[in-house]
């Protein structure tokens, strides 16, 4: 099985490296069992996103497709990933709970797109779409479900937070406000700023090995951290939200970097 995902995220690696995405520095500087499993899931979590934003209305049917494959491992849309991502499930008896949760929560892009919610709609959105993804980064980082307690959807929240006040603009022209009612970016992204710190203060508290385990947990969150401090120097205002804030590659790097050093000492 292990010699199947390392032949997996092999033939995933280009695509990981086309995506663009600020984590791929960080993925590709992680020890190599850890980094083929990260390969997988990113692009399992990115498909699916995909889903949600297919323009031609099939997003529906996609993530159907999605939710069979996790069982049968089949999707004739994407082959190898879809066989990967089953052999990753099996490989690390991932929660299918958290798996499902990501496709619903894209689910509810499409069928009940969040307007304004309450706080506690936008959290349990959030929930799925990132705090279960934390989980089963933390499942493939040798934790179980649930441990550290409550790190993962702490983590995942201010994620999202800051994916939402970086997508302002872009989410209003599809007609999505995930920024609850009456509440300001600002206040937002101070939550945001406050589960990040939560997160960094609780993993300081544990034992050094159980730190070491974190180092790709830790990594996400220090690289969001940056661009939350980018998003809020910018401000909020309508004439720049439009234009995307990005995290120099050098940072980017810095951070992986850090991430590597921490999860080899």
């Amino acid at each position: 099985m292990t010699s199947d995902l390392r032949s997996f995220a092999k033939a995933l690696a280009p695509r990981l490296h086309r995506s663009g995405s600020s984590f791929r520095h960080l993925i590709f500087l992680l020890p190599p069992a850890l980094r083929q499993s990260l390969t997988i899931l990113y692009l399992y979590c990115r498909a699916v996103d995909d889903c949600a934003d297919d323009g031609s209305g099939g997003g529906l049917a996609r993530l159907q497709v999605w939710q069979r494959a996790l069982d049968s491992g089949e999707n004739p849309d994407d082959p190898v990933l879809a066989r990967a991502v089953f052999a990753l499930r099996q490989r690390y008896d991932l929660p299918m709970p958290a798996l499902l949760a990501v496709i619903e929560g894209c689910q509810q892009d499409i069928t009940n797109p969040l307007s304004h919610p309450s706080q506690a709609e936008l959290n349990r959105y959030c929930d799925r779409v990132a705090g279960a993804v934390g989980t089963l980064i933390l499942c493939l980082s040798g934790f179980p479900p649930s441990d550290p307690p409550g790190f993962a959807q702490a983590a995942g929240r201010a994620l999202q937070y800051t994916n939402i006040l970086r997508d302002l603009a872009e989410d209003r022209d599809r007609g999505r406000c995930y920024l609850p009612a009456g509440m300001a970016p600002e206040e937002l992204a101070a939550e945001a700023g406050r589960l990040f710190r939560q997160c960094l203060m609780q993993r300081a508290t544990l034992p050094r090995q159980r730190q070491r385990k974190m180092a790709a947990a830790t990594g996400f969150i220090l690289i969001y951290q940056d661009l939350l401090r980018e998003l809020c120097h910018r401000g909020f205002s309508p004439s720049v939200l439009r234009n995307p804030v990005r995290i120099p590659r050098w940072r980017l790097i810095r951070v992986a970097t850090r991430t590597l050093v921490d999860s080899w000492r």
